[in-house]
């Protein structure tokens, strides 16, 4: 009974349903807010294309499509309207992380304030 209990801590702690990801030497992190949303604050390390400008899919289309994209915005709207169009675009391995604070938690990362990448 030990080993069965020992087991189903170990699946049903809150670390093992939460996935953190420690660095970003395989995958990108994109923002995709407007320059003066992620002046204002970002994710450390978030490279930023603006969704809604008319050059979104031109800054895009530049980057490599082999990489893990892990994208976000301010409430998670943007960051998934953007999945859809890299997807449509020929882009893998994405995934929308929500807002901010919710991409900054996922990825263990701090936030910082800046100018755009």
């Amino acid at each position: 009974m030990k080993f069965i209990s020992g087991i189903l801590a170990l699946f049903m702690s809150p670390a093992a349903s939460q996935v953190v990801y420690a660095d970003t030497t395989n995958f990108v992190i994109l923002d995709v807010r407007t320059a003066q949303e992620y002046s204002q604050s970002h994710v450390e390390g978030a490279i930023n294309i603006d969704f809604l400008k008319s050059d979104f899919k031109e800054k895009v289309s530049k980057l490599d499509r082999n990489k893990i994209y892990k994208i976000y915005c301010r409430s998670g709207n943007r960051s998934g309207q953007a999945l859809r169009v890299m997807q449509g675009m020929g882009f893998k391995d994405l995934e929308n992380l929500g807002g901010l604070q919710q991409a900054a938690k996922a990825l263990n990362k701090k936030t910082e304030e800046g100018a755009s990448h």
